[in-house]
């Protein structure tokens, strides 16, 4: 059927190809009944023989035409002419000249049959074409049919060789199966020897592990002890720390109330003070005014008396000038010199009680001073003692750890089996961590409360320095009231000569009370100081608590830094602000020393009684030399304790840094223990996954009971077979290897087929491929039973294969094997069996 169908498609694709021209035919033609007329006689001159009109025609096939219905052929008969009537043969009729063109039916059907016979005629030249056409293709079929039969004989004659081959082949491996089988026929008693062998050794294995499984039994009882062990000391040095903790607790509470009652206690003296130089202040300001005022009427007074005094002395002058001339010399003398060894002995008395005050001052704040740095080193001692004693503690704890650590994991490594006791020491300890836990958060709420108190005193702190400031101006207001009131004596002095000696004991007076000033100003320095050493007091204080929560008293040191530089800043302040004030007396001293200097001037124009007080004012001016001299001195002083004052901010700043390299120990030692706290927890992942892996042994174990159970069952089954196996795989192999040359054989003798077959035409290459194609069938038909053939016996010796694998699968390394090769298992070389090759998808 399929070689006929070829051929009916190239058949009707030549026909397609060649153009058949009888549908070219505009007007369909009438059949030929319709032309036949009834005649007597038919002519015999006008037709035309079959013989010669249509040489070697045959009706054309269906195949050949492509056509449906034999009803769209062509089919005609030449019609016969009219006869001739014998009758009146040479009578000549005159027709008229209408009778010519006569319209008939019949002139009009000779006419119709004469354009058929034209139309009939070019089909049959046509048709003649296309035969000879058809011929020419016919004969170029023929010569191809008979090359394809020359090549059909020499395959055959080569299938027969390979046939012949292939036989000799199959007795070549039949022999070699034979052989094959005999070797191992020799081989199995040593396989049984040597399973036999692995059944003992695997008794043995048995026996020692349960031997080891004992050890570590009694290793896991003994481990259980230690632990015990181990957790109450543990405990027991928890209970320990405790304590000390609660220690520290009171010992920083007292210390809480003690640093409390001294601030409070400065506070007080300080208020005290305070209230004491307000009391001071005002009094001496009244005194100042009652002598102020004592002066004025004095003053007023003497002005009057000296008014008439010098009038009558203006009119007796000219008189007595002569006279009074040298004794008025000498008595001015005498005075003079009294009044300069008077003035001579103020000096020194003045003198010796400033440097008796200086030296007192000096000696308070020096000692001051050195109670505060005893304090102060005593306080860090105690500070560096505790923070050292903890380190330590703490890396001992660290090595006491360590080493714990260390023995449990020696241990570990030993006892892999103990789950269940370090479960329930697990659950143990994790309720003691939300012990500390619990513990902790209360700690951070005692350090809260206690910053809310640090906070509080800080704002007291604020509020005495608020009062300070407070005082400052008054003595402010104080100091201005005096400047008032020293211009005032300034332009009645100008008016007034006796009144120096009041301007000498006011200056004195003024020059004490800077002195007091200055004086109260140390005073305020040191209290500044102190307030200083307070706030590193309490800065120690938030060291110890930072050990307990360093996170949230970094913010607490952070701002008391800022509140002290801010508290710095203002003693600074206050300092510029006292040196200005003290620039200011200069100022006025300056003033006064040039008002003087003119009041000299028209004393002496008015009188030679002014020059003895021109020389004593330039006395007080040496005076006040010296007493500039002796407040660049104090200056110096300030200065070196001002360099006092940065030796101890270096100190400070070096204690500072030594806060943080603890602190950042501190940190380290955290970040260790943290450390320490991951190694636990992959210990519990270890011992996790070590119980996991425990039950997948018992699991496994169980399963080689079964599969031992399976095997004893099964090797009374398998010995027979084992060689028919054998014998079944070899033949396999032999009949794959000869399918993959057989079909590499097929392929090049396509090929060759292919170059030949390019040039031939196609008639003959169908029939080639036909041939081809009967052949290939009857060689698939072989295939196919030496396919069903091999699947049988492949089925069979994976049933043998499979007995031989559950049998084999007797320890749990070969199933480990088995697991590790999932990857392979699609491969061509692990399941070459169920592959019966690529002739199986031609079928």
């Amino acid at each position: 059927m399929g070689f006929l169908l070829i051929e009916f498609t190239l058949c009707s694709q030549m026909v397609d190809e060649s153009p058949i021209r009888v549908w070219n035919v505009y007007d369909p033609t009438p059949s030929p009944a319709d032309y036949n007329v009834e005649l007597k006689k038919p002519s015999t001159g006008a037709v035309i023989p079959k013989g010669e009109r249509f040489v070697d025609l045959k009706s054309p096939s269906l195949s050949d035409t492509s056509i449906s219905s034999s009803s769209n052929n062509i089919c005609f008969r030449t019609p016969n002419p009219p006869k001739s009537s014998k009758s009146n043969n040479h009578q000549f009729v005159k027709t008229k000249s209408t009778e010519l063109f006569k319209f008939s039916a019949e002139t009009e059907a000779l006419k119709e049959k004469i354009v058929e016979c034209n139309n009939k005629d070019e089909t049959i030249r046509e048709l003649t074409e296309q035969i000879e056409d058809m011929k020419s293709q016919l004969s170029g079929l023929e010569t191809s049919i008979t090359l394809y039969n020359y090549e059909k004989e020499e395959c055959e004659e080569k299938i027969k060789a390979l046939q012949s081959e292939h036989e000799t082949t199959i007795n070549d491996l039949k022999q070699k199966h034979q052989a094959e089988i005999d070797y191992y026929a020799e081989k199995i008693p040593t396989t049984e020897a040597n399973l036999e062998e692995i059944k003992r050794k695997y008794e043995q294995l048995k026996q020692e592990n349960r031997k080891e499984l004992l050890t570590l039994l009694s290793n896991i009882n003994k481990f259980e002890d230690l632990y015990n062990t181990s957790m109450k000391n543990f405990q027991k040095e928890l209970r320990e720390k405790e304590e000390e903790l609660e220690q520290l607790k009171d010992k920083i509470e007292i210390l809480r109330v003690t640093h409390a009652e001294e601030i409070e206690n400065l506070n007080k003296e300080h208020a005290e003070e305070l209230q004491m130089v307000k009391i001071e202040m005002l009094k001496n300001i009244q005194v100042i005014e009652n002598k102020l005022e004592k002066a004025q009427e004095e003053s007023n007074r003497k002005m009057k008396i000296l008014e008439k005094s010098k009038n009558e002395e203006l009119l007796n002058f000219k008189e007595k000038y002569e006279k009074d001339k040298l004794r008025l010399s000498h008595d001015y003398n005498a005075k003079i010199r009294q009044m300069e060894e008077n003035y001579k002995d103020a000096n020194k008395l003045s003198e010796i009680q400033m440097k008796e005050r200086c030296q007192e001052i000096e000696f308070n704040f020096k000692v001051r001073l050195e109670q505060q740095q005893k304090e102060a080193d005593a306080i860090l001692k105690e500070c560096q003692a505790i923070s050292e004693y903890n380190i330590i503690q703490c890396e001992i704890e660290k090595s006491t750890i360590k080493k714990d650590l260390a023995d449990k994991a020696a241990q570990y490594e030993s006892l892999l089996l103990e789950k269940n006791n370090l479960q329930q020491s697990c659950n143990d300890l994790s309720k003691q961590c939300k012990d500390l836990k619990l513990k902790f958060d209360n700690a951070t709420t005692e350090l809260e409360t206690v910053r809310s108190q640090l906070q509080n005193e800080i704002l007291e702190h604020k509020k005495s320095i608020t009062q300070a400031e407070n005082d400052k101006k008054a003595y402010e207001l104080a100091l201005n009231k005096t400047y008032t009131t020293i211009e005032a004596l300034k332009n009645r002095l100008l008016n007034s000569d006796h009144d120096v000696e009041q301007l000498k004991s006011e200056l004195e007076s003024t020059e004490v009370s800077k002195l007091e000033f200055e004086g109260r100003c140390n005073q305020l320095l040191a209290e500044l100081q102190l307030v200083t050493n307070l706030y590193e007091e309490v800065e120690i204080c938030n060291e110890k608590t930072l050990k307990i929560a360093e996170d949230k008293i970094k913010i607490l040191e952070k701002e008391l830094l800022n509140k002290v530089d801010v508290l710095k800043d203002t003693a600074e302040d206050t300092q510029k602000a006292l040196l200005t004030q003290l620039e200011q007396y200069k100022n006025e001293l300056d003033v006064a020393k040039k008002h003087l200097k003119e009041q000299n001037e028209l004393n002496t124009k008015a009188q030679e009684l002014i020059q003895t007080s021109s020389k004593e004012l330039n006395g007080l001016i040496v005076e006040n030399e010296q007493l500039e001299n002796e407040n660049y001195k104090k200056q110096q002083l300030i200065e070196e304790l001002e360099k006092k004052y940065n030796i101890l901010k270096k100190e400070k700043e070096e204690i500072l840094i030594n806060y943080e390299c603890d602190r950042d120990k501190m940190l380290r030692q955290e970040i260790k223990l943290k450390e320490a706290d991951q190694i636990k927890e992959e210990f519990l992942e270890q011992t996790r996954s070590f119980e996991d892996l425990l039950r997948k042994i018992n699991g496994l174990e169980r399963k080689n009971e079964e599969l031992e159970k399976k095997v004893l069952d099964q090797e009374s089954l398998i010995g027979p077979f084992r060689d028919q196996l054998e014998a079944y795989e070899m033949e396999y192999k032999v009949l794959v290897s000869q399918k993959s040359n057989i079909e590499n054989e097929a392929k090049e003798m396509g090929l060759k087929y292919a170059e030949l077959l390019g040039h031939q035409n196609q008639k003959q290459k169908i029939k080639y491929m036909v041939e081809l194609k009967r052949k290939n069938f009857e060689l698939q038909e072989q295939k196919g039973e030496l396919e069903k053939k091999l699947r049988a016996q492949t089925r069979q010796i994976e049933k043998l294969k499979r007995d031989l694998e559950k049998n084999c699968k007797v320890t749990p390394k070969k199933m480990k094997n088995g697991t590790e090769n999932k990857e392979n298992l699609l491969s061509p070389s692990t399941n070459h069996l169920g592959s019966p090759g690529p002739l199986k998808e031609r079928n």
